[in-house]
This record gives C-alpha cells, structure tokens and sequence, in this order.
C-alpha cells in the first residue's frame, strides 16, 4: 500500500509541472472540510494555510495546510480564538498571522502567531485599532499592516503597522480613500496596495501606500467593474485582481492584471470556477490560486493558473537529477547535470513537512539521512522565489 501511495503522490507531483498550461486555468484537489466563504490565507514556503472562514451556517476556526507540489491537503491545529470570517492573514518568514473579523463577537481586534515550523498557535498584542471585520492587510519589509474595515462606529481609515521583533502596534498613515469594508489588497515590492471594497456604494479605486515613507498614493482605478469582496494576490511587479460581487449586483469571474511600473490594467484569462465573492487566493513562485468562496452557496473547489511561462521551471526529468545510492541507508550524493544560480536543495517527507535543506556550491551535493526514519521522500530543487524546478523521489532504508 506504502508503494502505491508514493507512485501517485509522485504522479501528482510530476503533472504539478508537465500538465499546467500557461495561461489557462487547472482544477486542482477540493479543500477537504465543509465548503466556506470569506476565509483568510497565508503563505509560508511551498504551503499556503487556509484558517476560519464560515460555511454558510457555522463561523470556523479550523486550519489546513495545502501542499503545492503535492497538491494536497493536511489538517493543522485549530486557531484557539473564536471562529470567524473576513479576518485579516498574512506571513512574516515562517510564521503566519491572523487577526480581526467577525464571530460570536461583530467586531473583533485579537491576534494570533501561527508557527509553521513548531505547528503552534501563540496569541499576541491584541490589534490596537477598534475591533472589526472587513479589514485588509498585508506584508512588507518584516512588518504587517491591518487597517479598514467596519467598526461598531461605521467605516474606517486607520492604519496599523506591527512588529514581530516588538509584539506592538503603531498606528501609520490613515488610508487616503474612504472608509470601508471588504477591500482588497496585495503587495509588490513592498508597496501595499488596496483597491476596491464598499462604503454602501462599490469601489472601483487603487491606493498605494509606501510603508518606507508611510504615504499614501492614488493609483489608476481598477480596470474593471466596481465592487467588493474580490480575491488579490502579486506575482514580480504584477497585481491580479478579480472575482467578487459588483456593481450591477452579480457574481463577477473576470480576472485583470496590474502593471505596477506602467500603473495600468489589463483584462486576463477569466478564473477557471464559476463566479463569486469571498474566495481566497494565494502565490506559491510564479504560479497562482484560487478557490473557495460564494456562488450562491459556498464552494470548495480548488484553481491554478499560470499567467506566464515562468521562468526557471524545467520539467522535473531524470536526467537532469541523479541520486545515488538510491534507497539510501544513510548518505547519499545529489547530483545535477547543471547548477543554476541561486539554487538549493529541499527534502521533504510525505507529509508535506521539511526535514533538510542545504545550500548548492556546485554540481555534487552530499546528504546525510542518518537520522531519518526509514520511508519515503521527496528531493526539491528550488530557486530563490520558492519555486521548484526539479524533483525526485528518494527511499531511506
């Protein structure tokens, strides 16, 4: 049985790279829990953790890691604070974060750390804004940022950085928009930029805020129809925006890219699943995804899209990885017929999970699997940005 379970997990892996097609969309494995809207997400390596979210009856706070190579899912510790959607999540190195929305309480302001590598909740300075739901957040240069959303008093513009290295909270900037919820926003060389949402009218606007000079800029409205709700993500100097409930009061599917360095939109390759709001999206290298969400009733179907050749990813064939020996007792030489620059080596067991990286100086690069538990494993090369381009399936003995 062991055999058979690592031949399609490395099957899985293997069609991860050979059968996606640029610039088209592939369905990949359902969320594997009840179908839900308005979840939070966030990225840390080669995984990207979905937490909370509401299932059309019970707000949830369960959490699931969903392994790209693989592409699989694993149920992880649920958060310890109330269940909840429309929270704001993102990541700081290998720690995720998450904190706001709405639960048993309308308005929320706790905060919760996730440590992806001890697989720990801790929570953390409560967020020093009011309490809310509908807010947006994101990363950069080692901080996070949460502001917007609803509050008991209405609408609101505060912005809030936090420190990691501190546990505090210092308010920033207000956003130079108007107050509102369900916004959207993503990040390109830590710029923040948040676009859309509602204020009892839909939103079709994009502000940049610089959180090196902490200011504000208007940016050129979002290409296509105003509204809320819509997924985000960044992918190099690239904004992709779309989905969400509009403006003539439909389900939207319509995809659009921003140009950061031309400040411009341009309409995409519709998203593959039907139309909806409160989906989720997330980057994992050069490759995006989308899923979940609302359609009239909640979803769980999973999508990837590759908006372009992304450079670095080679199909993952033998000869251009070799181990030896293989099965290995205790060490083994990783061999490469060329080393590309920036490159280092990833072993990860079939739970998805890490044990050894090492760094890549030339063609030939020893491991020692002395300490492992006999079983089988998954050898990654990477790149610099996370992305894997090439992988071969080793037994430790």
């Amino acid at each position: 049985m062991k055999r058979y379970r690592v031949i399609l997990l490395f099957l899985l892996f293997h069609s991860y790279f050979v059968q996606a097609q640029v610039n088209s969309w592939t369905q990949l494995a359902d969320f594997p829990a009840n179908a839900r809207t308005t979840a939070s997400t966030f990225v840390v390596g080669n995984s990207a953790y979905v937490v909370a979210g509401y299932d059309g009856t019970n707000f949830k706070k369960s959490l699931y890691r969903y392994f790209a190579p693989l592409n699989s899912w694993d149920a992880m510790p649920d958060l310890p604070g109330m269940p909840r959607n429309i929270a704001v999540a993102f990541s700081i190195g290998t720690k995720g974060y998450i904190g706001t929305g709405q639960g048993a309480s309308a308005f929320s302001y706790d905060f919760w750390e996730y440590d992806t590598n001890l697989e720990v909740w801790t929570q953390k300075a409560n967020f020093m804004g009011a309490g809310r739901s509908g807010a947006v957040g994101g990363a950069a240069n080692g901080k996070g940022y949460i502001g917007l959303g609803q509050g008991s008093s209405g609408f609101l513009t505060d912005w809030w950085q936090y420190d990691p290295a501190t546990n505090a909270w210092t308010a920033k900037a207000n956003f130079a928009g108007s107050g509102r919820r369900m916004a959207s926003c993503f990040v390109i060389n830590s710029i923040i930029y948040v676009a859309c949402g509602d204020d009892f009218h839909y939103k079709k606007d994009l502000w940049a805020y610089d959180a090196a000079n902490d200011t504000w800029t208007a940016k050129a409205d979002f290409g296509g129809t105003a509204r809320h709700s819509c997924v985000c993500y960044s992918i190099g100097n690239k904004g992709y925006l779309g989905t969400g409930y509009d403006s003539t009061l439909h389900f939207k599917k319509d995809m659009w890219e921003y140009n950061a360095i031309t400040n411009s939109w341009a309409q995409i390759t519709d998203y593959g699943g039907t139309a909806r709001e409160g989906a989720i999206a997330f980057t994992i290298g050069t490759v995006s995804y989308i899923g979940l969400g609302y359609d009239t009733s909640c979803r769980k179907d999973m999508w990837r899209y590759i908006p372009s050749a992304p450079a670095g990813i080679t199909n993952p064939s033998a000869d251009k990885l070799t181990i030896y020996p293989n099965p290995v007792t205790s060490e083994a030489l990783v061999e490469l017929s060329k080393v590309e620059p920036n490159t280092h080596l990833e072993i990860y067991n079939l739970l998805g999970s890490m044990v050894l990286s090492s760094a890549i100086d030339n063609n030939k690069v020893p491991i020692n699997l002395t300490n492992m538990p006999s079983g089988n494993y998954l050898v990654c090369i990477k790149n610099n940005t996370g992305v894997t381009l090439l992988s071969k399936s080793l037994t430790k003995q």
